[in-house]
């Protein structure tokens, strides 16, 4: 779609802001799926099942994971370290010391 607005001659203004636009939306589209891929979404929340699931950001939690998946239907939150953040945060203490 570029490449059309950018070559064709006869392309007005509005053709490079669609152009510009779809690009866009591809890029955010593109941005949320690998952020859901990596952060290891659920699809539905284990609670309930639905798929109101919504991310809240906490600064509060560090810069290690400030994100929280909430239910919008049950009130559900995913504040649970997952195991990769464990290394991530490195040995400071924390629940794995208290259980053993």
């Amino acid at each position: 779609l570029v490449n059309w607005v950018t070559h064709n001659r006869s392309a007005r203004r509005f053709d490079g802001e669609v152009a510009v636009n779809a690009t866009s939306h591809v890029l955010d589209v593109f941005s949320m799926a690998l952020v859901r891929f990596e952060r290891g979404a659920p699809d539905r929340c284990p609670v309930c099942g639905s798929y109101r699931l919504t991310s809240d950001y906490r600064p509060e939690l560090g810069d290690v994971r400030p994100y929280v998946t909430l239910c919008n239907a049950c009130g559900w939150e995913d504040h649970e370290p997952r195991p990769d953040d464990g290394d991530v945060a490195g040995s400071g203490g924390g629940a794995d010391r208290d259980d053993a």
